[in-house]
């Protein structure tokens, strides 16, 4: 995620920032349960699912912790 992405979403309160990435944390969980229980001709598909989802949690993590701090300064 980049400082433009944050500052496009300045409006956002915490309160919505939060529960991005607690969707977004939920969601790794969620696809990680998917891959444990694929087939093996769906595992990759699965996978690729899951580390997507890591990627998504990573940025919404990174926009809470911009917010955080813009919040303390």
């Amino acid at each position: 995620m980049s400082i433009l992405t944050f500052k496009q979403n300045e409006a956002r309160t915490y309160s919505d920032v939060l529960d991005a990435w607690r969707a977004a944390s939920e969601r790794v969980g969620d696809r990680w349960h998917q891959f444990r229980l694929a087939d093996a001709d769906d595992r990759s598909v699965t996978f690729a699912a899951y580390v997507a989802a890591l990627d998504h949690e990573e940025a919404a993590a990174a926009e809470l912790a911009l917010f955080t701090v813009d919040q303390a300064a």
